[in-house]
């Protein structure tokens, strides 16, 4: 979820239009499936995706907790059909990210040593009570 400086936002710009008409598009879209539902399958399917993403073994309740913290993650693998979708994927990791460092998940242009990335993910989630 992509969150705007107030400045940005009260900008009188056509970017600013733009990207408030999508902003607006994406809202609508995740009200009107704040219901979507993760399955069984599906929640497996994302704790697979997840676990080999982060290195650890988090449990299968660990995981929907979280997406249940951060909806959008999960209605995106309920409506889309799980974790074959890059932009699904990203936001995934984003929320896992978020819950335990309070940042995004490393794209190719931060520069970031993916290895010291995930030790750090990993002393964090050991930290919160999640793994040892």
């Amino acid at each position: 979820m992509l969150i705007r400086k107030v400045n940005e936002v009260l900008a009188n710009n056509e970017t600013n239009e733009l990207l408030l008409k999508m902003h607006a598009n994406r809202s609508k879209y995740l009200y009107e499936n704040r219901h979507a539902v993760l399955t069984y399958d599906l929640g497996l399917r994302a704790t697979e995706f997840v676990q080999a993403n982060i290195g650890w073994d988090i449990t299968h309740e660990q995981v929907e907790d979280i997406l249940n913290l951060y909806p959008e993650a999960r209605i995106e693998i309920a409506v889309t059909g799980g974790v074959n979708d890059t932009d699904v994927r990203d936001c995934v990791l984003n929320a896992f990210t978020h819950f335990f460092l309070g940042c995004e998940w490393p794209t190719h242009g931060d520069k970031v040593d993916l290895t010291v990335f995930l030790q750090a993910l990993h002393k964090q989630a050991v930290a919160m009570g999640f793994t040892h």
